[in-house]
């Protein structure tokens, strides 16, 4: 039997939707704390604002949550930071487009990376990176429009700077089953390094070493 004094880390639950068509977006945050899970109380930890499907990325270690659908129709382009036991608003520090179901990672150098998404209209191209200082800059746009893909980072054979891989997603047209590429440093524009053996979103993906 797995014990809970066998774990030490901690884990957040951050936000989401309790009913369908983006009703009912929560403010919830689940703290487990090894195995145990226990909601935070209002004044302890909730969101400053509801948020189903934002991105979660990471600034100086700590988490940091962007963006989210925070009611039908209406998305954020906010972020907030875990700050001890709570999540705040970060001042002065919003995405360039309000939007969720984005793709999004962070990099072994400390930049995150959020990728397309859906602003309430229509699926997006933008892609934003934002530095340790919070600072968010808009970069060359993804090839084509995308919603509930997938990225990761892996390090690239020079060690310098990782690279960009954006799985999968909706279009607009069509569930896609492509895999694009780009480095870090956002010198390039993504390119399609690959093809899935089937169409896919609304997936996971994570890098293993």
């Amino acid at each position: 039997m797995l014990r809970r004094s066998s774990v030490v880390s901690s884990f957040l639950v951050v936000g989401g939707c309790a009913a369908a068509r983006e009703e009912t977006p929560l403010r919830s945050i689940e703290r487990g704390e090894g195995l145990r899970v226990s909601s935070s109380l209002i004044d302890r930890g909730e969101l400053e604002r509801a948020r189903r499907s934002p991105a979660v990325v990471m600034r100086n270690g700590k988490p940091s949550v962007v963006c989210g659908c925070s009611s039908p129709g209406v998305n954020e382009d906010t972020v907030e930071e875990w700050r001890g036991d709570r999540f705040v608003s970060i001042e002065g520090c919003k995405d360039t487009v309000a939007r969720s179901c984005a793709s999004y990672c962070s990099t072994s150098n400390g930049r995150s990376f959020i990728i397309g998404g859906f602003d309430g209209l229509e699926c997006l191209r933008q892609i934003t990176v934002m530095d340790k200082s919070g600072s968010m800059t808009e970069l060359a746009s993804f090839p084509s429009r995308l919603k509930n893909g997938a990225a990761c980072a892996v390090k690239s054979r020079s060690g310098q700077n990782d690279v960009i891989v954006v799985i999968g997603g909706w279009d607009e047209q069509r569930t896609m089953r492509t895999i694009y590429a780009f480095r870090e440093n956002g010198c390039n524009t993504p390119e399609m390094v690959g093809l899935l053996p089937r169409s896919i979103e609304a997936h996971a993906v994570v890098t293993v070493d």
